[in-house]
C-alpha cells in the first residue's frame, strides 16, 4: 500500500522582472532535496488513447530531476480606473500545467 503522507523536503526560489509598466515576467524554480514519492504506488494503465495524460504520470515527472520549474509565466497588468483592473496571463502556469487566462477585478 501507499505511504499515508507523501511528501517532499526542498527549497523554492522565485523571480519576477518588469520588461515594461504593464508587462512582467516570472518564475521560480524547485531543488527536490528528499521525498517519499516512490511509495507513490499508482501505475498509469494503458488506456488505448494518444491524447496525453495530464498529471497522471506524477511519480515519473517529480523523480525525474532534482531541479525543476515551478512556473514561468508573463503578464500584462492593464487598469482601466482606480475601481476597475484587469491582468492577462500565459505560460507555464504551475507544475505540470500551461495555459492562459485573464483576472477582472472590479
Amino acid at each position: 500500500p501507499e505511504e499515508f503522507y507523501l511528501f517532499s523536503v526542498g527549497l523554492s526560489g522565485s523571480a519576477s522582472y518588469w520588461l515594461t509598466d504593464n508587462l512582467e515576467i516570472g518564475g521560480s524554480l524547485y531543488w527536490d532535496w528528499y521525498n517519499n514519492y516512490d511509495k507513490f504506488n499508482y501505475v498509469t494503465p494503458p488506456d488505448g488513447t494518444s491524447i496525453p495524460r495530464v498529471r497522471t504520470m506524477f511519480r515519473a515527472y517529480q523523480n525525474e530531476h532534482a531541479v525543476t520549474m515551478s512556473n514561468l509565466q508573463l503578464t500584462w497588468f492593464q487598469e482601466y480606473s482606480d475601481t476597475m483592473d484587469q491582468q492577462f496571463y500565459a505560460g507555464y502556469l504551475e507544475s505540470m500545467f500551461a495555459g492562459v487566462g485573464t483576472e477582472f477585478l472590479y
